[in-house]
């Protein structure tokens, strides 16, 4: 899950460098595991598009055996990460 060498995207206050693997909150990186990165550049690269759950657990976790509860889990996160207001 790797095409978008080199990249970095922006969206709000935050950047994403999709090279080097790093979320950065103005000057401060925030820490990810790999797995919740994945998630979140998948829905970056995909910003404004449909994305199936199904397609989004092939994607992220390849040719293994997961459970739709690690998706949720993995963007319960990023919201927290990312301060999305629950109230919303």
């Amino acid at each position: 899950m790797n095409d978008s060498t080199g990249k970095i995207y922006e969206f709000g206050k935050f950047q994403l460098d999709a090279a080097e693997r790093l979320l950065f909150d103005g000057e401060k990186t925030i820490s990810l595991a790999p797995k919740i990165f994945d998630t979140l550049l998948l829905l970056v690269e995909n910003g404004g598009h449909l994305i199936r759950k199904e397609e989004m657990l092939d994607k992220i976790w390849a040719e293994s055996f997961v459970e739709e509860n690690n998706l949720a889990q993995n963007i319960s996160f990023l919201r927290k990460i990312l301060g999305e207001d629950k109230n919303t």
